[in-house]
């Protein structure tokens, strides 16, 4: 079940150069990821309220240690306000109780195939027995762009966009 969030939260996407300075120039807008990998589902991806994230995500795609369609060639952090409207709220006591509902039905699904259920771990413990990894964080999956306010660059530009001055 999904539930009207009334407030906005700022998103950050690991992107290419070229398609960062497009989509804050206006001349493009971001395209939906739709690969069988998305875990969320089809749509834009943004890391809440962590540029520094998505910096590293944009990084280690260009060096070939992410899966992308399009390789990132000058790794680059774009900005975004997002209104949250209606979601799924992985925190939210009655979307975890959905989400344990859908997993069980999901994990009978699988068992009757004979097949292994899929996991989504990233990272280490932070210290033993930690549930908290070294990589944990908050992802947001934007299905209706109209959502997406608006574009900025995260600054210090320096630290979230290194490769902004250098020439692609």
């Amino acid at each position: 079940m999904t539930y009207y969030q009334p407030f906005q939260v700022t998103g950050f996407h690991s992107c290419d150069k070229d398609v960062g300075l497009k989509v804050l120039n206006g001349e493009m807008d971001l395209k939906p990821s739709e690969n069988s990998w998305d875990w969320l589902g089809s749509g834009i991806y943004f890391w809440e309220q962590n540029p520094g994230r998505a910096l590293l995500y944009a990084n280690e795609s260009a060096e070939g240690k992410q899966k992308n369609k399009t390789r990132i060639v000058t790794p680059f952090v774009l900005g975004a306000v997002i209104e949250l409207g209606h979601c799924l709220n992985l925190v939210e006591h009655d979307s975890l109780e959905t989400v344990k509902h859908a997993y069980n039905k999901l994990s009978e699904l699988y068992l009757k195939a004979g097949r292994d259920m899929p996991a989504f771990l990233e990272g280490g413990p932070i210290y033993t027995g930690a549930s908290f990894t070294d990589r944990l964080h908050i992802e947001l999956c934007v299905i209706n762009k109209e959502l997406i306010k608006g574009y900025f660059l995260p600054r210090p530009i320096p630290q979230f966009n290194p490769n902004l001055k250098k020439a692609a």
